[in-house]
């Protein structure tokens, strides 16, 4: 397993494409810092609102909650760390609809959530 830098408050997390939408951290930080930012240890509760699919055409946003799993064998107060690369596959925003002749229709979209940075760069864990 290789090392990666270690997610902290300030990190960024992104819905995988071809989804896209607005992530936002739920769950509270560890209060062990790194450059005087919390550490996030698992699982890490997350939000997501604003999710369409670029290419279908969404016409009402879809809106899902989830947890992202450490994959991390650094603990931190007794949980597993965060890192760069961590994902949630299979998340659902059951409400979104679909554009059609008779006004929209319901039409779940299937996504991904990944941290794509860190929010530091000293501190790396396995």
């Amino acid at each position: 397993m290789s090392k990666k830098r270690v997610v902290v408050e300030g990190c960024t997390l992104q819905v995988v494409a071809p989804a896209t939408g607005r992530v936002e951290i739920t769950g509270a930080p560890s209060r062990h810092a790194v450059d005087g930012k919390g550490i996030y240890r698992g699982p890490l509760s997350i939000s997501v609102s604003q999710v369409v699919l670029g290419t279908s055409g969404t016409a009402v946003a879809g809106s899902a909650v989830g947890t992202i799993a450490p994959t991390a064998i650094t603990t931190l107060d007794g949980q597993a760390v965060l890192r760069v690369g961590d994902r949630v596959d299979g998340l659902v925003a059951a409400d979104a609809q679909m554009p059609s002749s008779g006004g929209p229709v319901p039409s779940p979209i299937t996504f991904s959530v990944e941290i794509v940075d860190a929010g530091q760069q000293v501190v790396e864990a396995i």
